[in-house]
């Protein structure tokens, strides 16, 4: 398993997870927990990330987790909302002056966000926001996005964590 950065004071890293299916064929699962404290970080995570990542380029697989960023398009249709959240306490770490760069650097390099597929604009995984803040991602390769026939939020989640999780459901070729 890769160290994706230690750029801030806690360490981030990637889990690979390569499930055993019955027909004796691998699925794989990377699971991430990006940098919170800038932008520009996250894209240096994801780059180094994305190499280890490209062993699967051709294979179905999923990269998931927490990016501690927005997507450009959760607030397309209402920039000023984007404007109000860097605001607050945690909006500068989030989507200050800075360009989001992350969300738009995995669907670059061929990832799908699920939930933008299958879901609305502005949805809330980040609880203590007073926005609503979509900052837990699942993202497809091209390979399984074919496969994916839903994705969305769990707010029936709430209290046990400050996130709602997001899950997919999908069948493998």
């Amino acid at each position: 398993m890769p160290r994706v950065c230690s750029c801030s004071a806690q360490q981030r890293g990637l889990l690979e997870a390569r499930i055993l299916l019955p027909d004796g064929k691998t699925f794989t699962v990377y699971q991430t927990h990006l940098d919170h404290h800038g932008e520009t970080t996250r894209a240096i995570q994801l780059r180094i990330a994305r190499t280890w990542l490209v062993r699967d380029r051709n294979r179905p697989h999923l990269v998931m987790g927490d990016f501690n960023t927005v997507s450009p398009w959760d607030f397309a249709a209402n920039p000023s909302v984007l404007a109000e959240i860097a605001a607050v306490d945690h909006g500068p770490r989030l989507c200050a002056i800075e360009e989001l760069q992350a969300v738009p650097q995995m669907e670059k390099a061929g990832y799908v966000d699920l939930y933008r597929r299958f879901g609305a604009p502005q949805a809330r995984t980040f609880l203590p926001s007073p926005q609503p803040l979509r900052v837990d991602f699942i993202f497809a390769s091209q390979a399984l996005v074919p496969n994916v026939t839903a994705c969305a939020i769990w707010p029936d989640a709430d209290g046990v964590s400050d996130h709602r999780p997001v899950y997919a459901d999908l069948t493998l070729p």
